[in-house]
């Protein structure tokens, strides 16, 4: 049996950023930079204490001056790395745009009924932004994780007790993240997917706002928007609550292994196994520590996310064959104009024809009028001569 690929979507998207692969190792590499910056302001800061205790004023103002200097650099790096991510971010929606409309061109025009240009336009739109801000988000995540895992190795070194207590308060805290993370993963497609139907009801009410006011049905159109509009609420309403729930419990594991560590290091210090510097230090990067775990959850999470708006925007991009137009390669040069129609039959809804055994023939350079009521299969006979649409059965030539 063939492996599957985890994240087959998300690695799509990894091909359009590939083609801009200098701005991304560029925004990389200045991340690392400040990773680096902030794992020694950190030291710093705890050795600022240290002298301050020590009544060392002049170590102090040495510890504080560093400490400074290199803040202001991290500062500078971050406006700096602004123009390297919002270059990368503007190519990279500007190639999905343009990917999207063209394959959008090429495909069944029933599949885009059924789609509606309204959700074609939010994948467009929101999925896209959507997909940029968690791709940027998640390359910061990675870095994160990688400077967090380093001030618990840190905490091993300063003391081991304490390095295990945080390891295991870690562990722990991953685990409650871990349940949030599957109860999100399983509501968040829902509300995406009701939030699409909302926005593509109302992107299509107001272009038919012409035929509304015309056919005098403003009443059943806002009840249609609004049954929408309340299964959306319904869903969100959901999803928020229980993230609610989960991350106060979360937050909850987090408060008591702060309340441990308290109790841990006195009990260390009591036994002359810490001293008042070390507990500082250690207490210090305990805070980055702990929220290792809200990094790695929160990275799950958000590529999670961000493979559901891939998923949707593929759909697209690369639509099943069957939904995909089919065109000859071949090319008439002497083509005289003549059409035929034999025993066409049509339907845009499986069992509600709307042209039933349809026979006629167009003389070349001839002008024939279709006439009949609304419905009657006027503008479908068109649209079956330009191709939009394939016929169920029957024949016609051109």
């Amino acid at each position: 049996m063939a492996k599957v690929k985890r994240f087959p979507a998300l690695r799509q998207i990894l091909k359009f950023y590939k083609k801009h692969i200098a701005l991304y190792i560029a925004f990389v590499f200045i991340l690392l930079i400040k990773a680096v910056i902030s794992f020694f302001s950190a030291m710093l800061v705890a050795n600022i204490i240290s002298a301050m205790m020590d009544a060392n004023y002049g170590a102090v103002w040495k510890y504080a001056g560093i400490n400074l200097t290199i803040l202001l650099i991290s500062k500078l790096l971050s406006y700096a790395n602004t123009y390297f991510y919002k270059n990368l971010e503007n190519k990279v929606r500007f190639d999905l745009q343009q990917k999207i409309i063209e394959s959008a061109l090429n495909i069944k025009m029933s599949y885009f009924d059924n789609m509606g240009s309204g959700t074609i336009v939010t994948r467009l739109t929101a999925d896209i932004d959507h997909i940029s801000e968690r791709f940027k988000s998640l390359t910061e995540k990675v870095v994160n994780i990688i400077r967090r895992f380093s001030y618990l190795i840190y905490i091993f070194f300063l003391n081991a007790y304490l390095g295990l207590f945080v390891f295991i308060s870690v562990v722990i805290v991953s685990l409650a993240y871990t349940i949030r993370i599957h109860y999100l993963s399983k509501l968040k497609p829902k509300v995406k997917a009701q939030r699409e139907v909302v926005n593509s009801k109302i992107i299509e009410t107001i272009r038919a706002v012409k035929d509304i006011k015309t056919l005098n049905c403003d009443n059943n159109v806002l009840a249609l928007v609004g049954d929408s509009q309340k299964e959306f609420i319904k869903k969100d309403n959901h999803e928020y609550y229980v993230d609610e729930l989960l991350c106060k419990i979360t937050d909850a594991i987090v408060n008591i292994s702060d309340f441990l560590f308290m109790g841990v290091s006195m009990f260390l210090m009591m036994n002359y196994s810490l001293t008042s510097t070390v507990f500082y230090t250690c207490y210090l990067y305990k805070d980055h520590t702990f929220t290792l775990a809200n990094e790695f959850g929160d990275f799950r999470y958000k590529l999670a996310e961000c493979e559901v708006c891939a998923e949707r925007l593929f759909d697209i991009v690369y639509p099943k064959p069957e939904n995909i137009d089919q065109y000859g390669e071949g090319y008439e040069e002497n083509y005289t104009g003549k059409i035929e129609f034999k025993n066409v039959n049509f339907s845009y809804i499986p069992n509600l024809e709307v042209l039933k055994n349809v026979s006629f023939t167009i003389e070349p350079k001839t002008t024939v009028a279709f006439v009949g009521e609304s419905g009657c299969g006027k503008s479908t006979i068109t649209s079956l001569i330009g191709h939009l649409y394939y016929k169920n059965s029957g024949e016609i030539l051109l």
